[in-house]
């Protein structure tokens, strides 16, 4: 990725980690068969000078990693992740949303593109019912 902003290629890579998440993450023990840049615990990432706990904001990842698109990905599954894993999100609405943001997405998507369409999804499948947690989500890393 050029930019902190992330490119489609991080999108790409950071909704795969998300979808190998939703399928076979849990709490405790994900498998680590699948999802090379999941490692040991859902709290976060551990890999490439990446903080474990993803807290950090897209500017620091890119900045790390060099807008390299699978850790910027990685900064991209964490946002989502977090969206998911909210107390007050429910799981099979979101996933509506998050299959439904794919199909929105372009060759020139960044992550502020991806975050409207999420938004875009959850107005129009849930009257913005989850607008302030996804907001939040990607305001929290500087987006």
């Amino acid at each position: 990725c050029r930019t902190q902003n992330g490119c489609i290629g991080a999108i790409n890579e950071g909704q795969a980690d998300f979808h190998f998440l939703m399928l076979f993450g849990n709490e405790t023990t994900p498998s680590t068969a699948m999802g090379e840049t999941w490692k040991n615990t859902m709290q976060g990432l551990a890999s490439r000078n990446v903080a474990n706990n993803m807290s950090v904001s897209a500017a620091q990842q890119f900045n790390l990693t060099d807008g390299q698109i699978h850790q910027m990905g990685a900064l991209y599954a964490a946002i989502l992740w977090q969206i998911y894993r909210s107390p007050t999100v429910d799981k099979v609405e979101f996933e509506k949303i998050f299959l439904g943001h794919l199909q929105m997405l372009t060759g020139t998507s960044r992550f502020i593109e991806a975050r409207e369409a999420l938004i875009a999804q959850d107005t129009a499948h849930f009257n913005g019912k989850y607008r302030t947690i996804i907001q939040t989500a990607f305001s929290s890393r500087g987006l």
